[in-house]
């Protein structure tokens, strides 16, 4: 159970530092305020997707689960800081 405890608290993290990067960029900025919405959005559904995603693990084949969630999760949101910087 620790472990499900620990990504969970990783994809909060992961979305909190997401998130900040859009307010930051939001204060400093010229952006498009409806990107960066946009953008915003975006890490708060893959948080809630991926949290869900984790609460309901697939039976018999965990440890392969697990992997390809991070993966995906690791994808997603280098994706979404990619999109932050190019504002």
């Amino acid at each position: 159970m620790a472990s499900r405890k620990n990504l969970k608290k990783a994809i909060r993290n992961i979305t909190n530092e997401l998130l900040a990067d859009c307010v930051a960029l939001n204060l400093v900025g010229d952006a498009d305020q409806e990107k960066l919405s946009a953008l915003a959005t975006r890490a708060l559904v893959m948080e809630k997707e991926y949290i869900a995603r984790v609460n309901h693990t697939e039976p018999g084949k965990v440890r392969e689960f697990y992997k390809k969630l991070r993966e995906e999760l690791s994808k997603e949101a280098s994706d979404i800081a990619a999109e932050v910087i190019l504002l």
